[in-house]
């Protein structure tokens, strides 16, 4: 029986030790300059307006499904157009 209690000691020391090198090897966050060029504003621009008239075409094909019968509610053909929006963009 004094085996398995050093046994239990050491598993606890082993955890502690991995739980302090895992809060060490965190990484601080980068600040972002607020100088961007005017490229990357454009292509969020272009992203966004995709994005918007993706979303669009996703809430009427899923509001017109929700009529023919393959969803319980219109808000429930929205939240599905919205995740398949979300998963098409990577966001």
């Amino acid at each position: 029986m004094p085996k398995s209690n050093t046994r239990t000691k050491t598993r606890t020391k082993t955890k502690t030790r991995t739980r302090t090198k895992t809060r060490t090897k965190r990484k601080t966050k980068k600040l972002i300059s607020s100088n961007k060029s005017k490229s990357t504003k454009s292509t969020k621009i272009i992203k966004s307006e995709k994005y918007k008239l993706y979303l669009q075409n996703r809430i009427k094909i899923n509001i017109s499904q929700f009529k023919k019968g393959s969803y319980k509610s219109k808000n429930q053909a929205i939240a599905i157009s919205y995740n398949q929006t979300n998963k098409q963009f990577n966001q």
